[in-house]
């Protein structure tokens, strides 16, 4: 069986079930790593690199700088 993404691309699947697999053991991974970091004293914000693109750059500096002044 085969799964259309938004962008048209198909994909089969195991390929499917591979990646939402992935990206659930990259959210608990992530998920620990906050927890570890803010025991120890970090704040930590985390980033999505679609965020770096120069159209959302005026949200990305707001969002930092919201979180730095929370300090």
């Amino acid at each position: 069986m085969q799964q259309r993404s938004p962008k048209g691309a198909t994909c089969g699947m195991q390929e499917q079930q591979f990646w939402e697999a992935k990206i659930a053991r990259d959210r608990e991974r992530d998920r620990e790593v906050n927890r570890v970091l803010k025991k120890r004293g970090w704040r930590v914000l985390r980033i999505a690199e679609h965020f770096l693109r120069k159209k959302d750059r005026k949200r990305l500096i707001s969002r930092i700088e919201r979180a730095l002044s929370l300090q």
